[in-house]
């Protein structure tokens, strides 16, 4: 089977490209902005159709300025041009089985997050991602009319992301915190706020897990509408990510620490079962190993 994986060269793609090296069955297509602009509808259509895959996951998208109020029209405009042409392009090639990704930050605040959530949401003016999350909104109704008439389609919405591709880069959470750390800055969050993490490579193997499942079963998970929320079910404070990051890194003692307590951003997430077996990688491992893979 032909596959073609959309956004290759971030968090999420750079790790399934790696899972995907040792699967033999499949035939994989790894697409990156370098060599087509999705935002772009003859490029992406002539890009899907040269290699017609059988196959798609998709990643792609814009995140750069996503938090910058200034920018939030333009990441709602390019990052829909990108989904709308992609799914354009699946109707073109007749793909019949797509895998595609939410985000978490389409829900609305302070509430447990479930597959209703993302049926009832999100807010307009949501939060400082508006743009961004409402293009995700855009993805998913794609979707949801996509599986009536084209073909199945897995909907994930992971929670809060990590790897080793960004820790030093990104304003992600892990990063934000990461950075403050080492960098002898207060951490602008309290003790106590609490969020559930995912690593990177788990949600790769999730997506290959999804891929290799059997036509029937991967029919029976891709239920119109459903939206698999991904992640370590595990509650960890602010103080816990803080204690594990300095134990693998700087030494320094956790109660050397400011932390901003009048921050107390918290969000839970239910997490969806998989149609397989899986076990989610604890913060404390994954960091230990993006630490030892990064020799920081």
């Amino acid at each position: 089977m032909k596959i073609l994986i959309t956004g290759i060269n971030g968090l999420v793609g750079s790790s399934l490209y790696n899972e995907t090296l040792n699967d033999n069955k499949n035939e994989y297509v790894y697409l990156s902005r370098s060599e087509c602009d999705l935002t772009d509808e003859l490029s992406t259509t002539e890009y899907f159709c040269k290699h017609n895959p059988e196959f798609v996951v998709h990643l792609a998208s814009i995140v750069n300025g996503a938090t910058d109020a200034g920018c939030q029209l333009l990441s709602f405009v390019n990052n829909s041009k990108i989904h709308i042409n992609v799914f354009n392009a699946c109707i073109q090639c007749k793909v019949k089985k797509i895998i595609t990704i939410l985000s978490v930050a389409m829900c609305k605040e302070n509430n447990l997050i479930d597959n209703n959530s993302f049926i009832n949401g999100p807010d307009l003016n949501t939060n400082v991602h508006e743009g961004y999350v409402h293009s995700k909104r855009v993805l998913q109704t794609l979707c949801t009319i996509y599986q009536k008439k084209y073909g199945h389609v897995i909907l994930l919405a992971p929670v809060n992301i990590y790897g080793a591709q960004d820790l030093l880069s990104s304003s992600r959470i892990i990063p934000s915190i990461y950075k403050a750390c080492i960098n002898n800055n207060d951490i602008n969050l309290s003790k106590e706020s609490y969020r559930q993490l995912l690593y990177n490579k788990d949600l790769a193997s999730i997506i290959l897990k999804f891929i290799c499942l059997s036509s029937h079963d991967y029919i029976n998970a891709s239920i119109i509408g459903n939206v698999y929320v991904v992640g370590n079910s595990d509650l960890l404070t602010t103080q816990n990510i803080v204690e594990t990051i300095l134990n693998n890194t700087t030494k320094k003692n956790i109660h050397d620490v400011k932390f901003n307590e009048n921050n107390n951003y918290s969000r839970e997430c239910c997490i969806t079962s998989l149609p397989f077996e899986f076990k989610y990688t604890s913060f404390q491992d994954a960091f230990c190993e993006i630490v030892k893979n990064l020799r920081i």
